[in-house]
């Protein structure tokens, strides 16, 4: 009771909210980044369908110089989509090649025929059909997997025989079925990482091929002082 005999009100006082588990914490990152990878990884085998068919319809369109200048052009915008992709996966920019194309046809149509850049354009959209297929699937099928090993003895009892075939594992028995209970922590293992290493690996050999070489690093450098100096 204070002075003038008024009592005072007690106000509620909201209790900190405890920070979960450092352990649990980290867990839910990697999960979450593991996450991330898988559908990047996804995403990329998608995205590499059309190389294939690209690099054959441009080579085909060669001899017909107006088709051939619109598909170099097509080729130039999905790499330059993959080079940035990959450029988020290595964590540095990779630079476009190309040199600043003439304004007349003919003269751009042997400009690009000459250029190294073109050609490497051409051998990563051949590549990124069998690499996005492989790296996808391989990320897919280990998450897949983890969950086939760890409800197998769930599964096995209904599964056809022969049709019950985890990671290609021909699982026909109760036994069996445990066994790839106990594996499943290895498996769940490699579907955190898989993801992760396909995306750098393909960010790395994208790199390798989209990237200017020092020679056309140095041409890109005299270009740009020339029109500096102009």
């Amino acid at each position: 009771m204070n002075s003038s005999g008024a009592t005072e009100e007690t106000r509620p006082t909201s209790e900190p909210a405890i920070p979960p588990p450092a352990g649990l914490a980290r867990s839910g990152s990697i999960f979450k980044q593991a996450v991330r990878e898988l559908l990047r990884a996804i995403t990329d085998g998608v995205a590499g369908l059309p190389g294939l068919p690209m690099t054959l319809a441009t080579l085909l369109s060669l001899p017909i110089r107006p088709v051939a200048l619109g598909m170099i052009r097509l080729d130039r915008a999905l790499t330059g989509w993959h080079r940035r992709r990959s450029s988020e996966v290595l964590g540095t920019s990779i630079a476009a090649p190309y040199l600043p194309a003439p304004q007349r046809a003919g003269e751009r149509y042997r400009t690009w025929l000459r250029e190294g850049a073109t050609w490497r354009d051409l051998a990563w959209l051949a590549l990124s059909l069998p690499l996005g297929i492989a790296g996808a699937a391989i990320s897919a099928g280990l998450w897949i997997g983890t969950l086939e090993f760890l409800f197998a003895p769930l599964i096995e009892p209904f599964a056809p025989p022969g049709a019950f075939t985890p990671l290609f594992f021909d699982v026909n028995s109760q036994p069996l079925a445990w066994l790839m209970v106990l594996l499943s922590p290895i498996v769940g293992a490699a579907a955190l990482l898989a993801p992760g290493i396909a995306n750098r690996l393909r960010a790395r050999l994208a790199g390798a091929l989209l990237a200017p070489t020092a020679a056309e690093q140095l041409r890109l450098r005299v270009g740009k002082l020339a029109v500096s100096r102009d």
